[in-house]
């Protein structure tokens, strides 16, 4: 079967990054030291402590120190849906380097282990997973971004949380579901529905106190969204079986759940996962839903030749710099739902994570992939032997296996 060569780009950084197969991959050198086990009060909080140990010559990103640094920041977390959700306290200072703030040999992160109320039972095993980005001194090479998971045991044992805290008043709540209904339909405004109890959750009151407290989220939610405080008898309306709080959700005028979210992020990933169900007064904003796409395939055309990208399959790509090798891995495109007619490039990487993600369009027969590598668009477009597609001022060029 023939093969046909695709062109598309890759995300560079400020060093050279280098492939390598996952058994090679220096992170797996860093030395993670924590206690495995620990007990956290139903409702409460736990602290622990994670050592991280880089080995010698290396290096991993803590903070940013310039507004345009872009290094991939060391992240960790437990997935809220475990039935537990981790909070950051403190992380190293670290040393500068360039335009960000870096850690070499070891550093101590401290953290709150939270739970959600979701459980019953008492043992629960949950991941805790470590994201970051290696990074070499000399030669200056930066490995791709990788997921270290482990294994922490926590135990529901205790005294169950008990706070006097209360839902924030500086957002105003509705307080029933058929008042949230008939002003969302008025206002034609989505609906902010909470399910939380800060009185018996300290994941809760994370979210009241950093959070919904805070004049710009609180402003947000009432100029763009109908507030409700959903009470308990109308949980059922949202949710059913086992599940965690807090819980918030984005609900159409008509009742219809757009999107559930779990947990108690920061303020800006609360913010900017609302902002595409936002609107304003007499305005219908409910966002557009996942539709079935059209179509399964992106077709290109030139006008002397047309060729094909199958929506949702992973192509193997090798991209080139100055005409010399420099990476390869996996790309895949698909729908942007939240922009009909639209696309998403992904670059997958060897764990089966998505490394990066740009916009892309269809333009006069070529799917234009916007502001990669931050500034210049890439666009691809059929050419002899397959799809092309460069960067000049950079000087990259990718090329992607497709079957025919």
């Amino acid at each position: 079967m023939k093969r046909r060569l695709a062109l598309l780009t890759l995300s560079l950084l400020v060093f050279s990054t280098l492939s390598v197969f996952a058994a090679d991959h220096p992170a797996k050198k860093i030395q993670i030291k924590y206690k495995e086990s620990i007990s956290v009060p139903p409702g409460g909080s736990a602290a622990l402590t994670i050592s991280l140990t880089v080995p010698k010559g290396y290096h991993i990103y803590l903070k940013h120190a310039a507004p345009d640094a872009n290094a991939i920041l060391t992240e960790i977390s437990i997935p809220p849906e475990s039935g537990f959700e981790l909070q950051e306290v403190r992380r190293p200072v670290g040393t500068l380097e360039s335009d960000e703030m870096v850690l070499r040999n070891s550093g101590e992160f401290s953290v709150l282990v939270m739970d959600r109320l979701m459980h019953k039972t008492e043992f629960h095993r949950v991941p805790l997973k470590i994201r970051l980005q290696i990074c070499q001194d000399d030669p200056a090479v930066c490995f791709l971004p990788t997921t270290i998971e482990k294994t922490l045991t926590v135990r529901r044992a205790g005294i169950p949380f008990a706070s006097r805290a209360s839902t924030s008043e500086k957002v105003k709540w509705v307080t029933t579901y058929d008042q949230a209904i008939a002003q969302a339909k008025t206002r034609k405004l989505n609906i902010f529905a909470l399910i939380s109890n800060p009185a018996t959750c300290g994941a809760c009151v994370a979210l009241d106190s950093n959070v919904l407290s805070r004049d710009d989220v609180a402003e947000f939610l009432n100029k763009k969204f109908v507030p409700l405080n959903v009470p308990r008898g109308d949980y059922g309306k949202f949710v059913s079986g086992s599940f965690g709080i807090p819980t918030y959700f984005a609900v159409s005028p008509d009742g219809k759940k757009l999107k559930t979210f779990v947990g108690a992020p920061g303020s800006e990933s609360f913010l900017s996962g609302l902002k595409p169900y936002a609107g304003t007064e007499a305005e219908n904003i409910t966002p557009p839903t996942i539709q079935p796409a059209a179509q399964n395939k992106i077709e290109l055309n030139n006008g002397s030749q047309k060729c094909f990208i199958e929506l949702k399959k992973s192509y193997a790509y090798q991209a080139s710099q100055k005409g010399e090798f420099q990476n390869n891995g996996n790309v895949r495109i698909v729908n942007n739902s939240s922009a009909p007619g639209t696309y998403t490039y992904l670059h997958i990487g060897r764990t089966a994570e998505i490394e990066a993600s740009y916009n892309a369009r269809l333009s006069n027969g070529r799917l234009v992939v916007e502001r990669y590598l931050a500034k210049d668009n890439l666009e691809l477009a059929c050419a002899d032997g397959g799809i092309t597609g460069k960067i000049p001022s950079a000087e990259v060029e990718v090329n992607i296996l497709v079957g025919k």
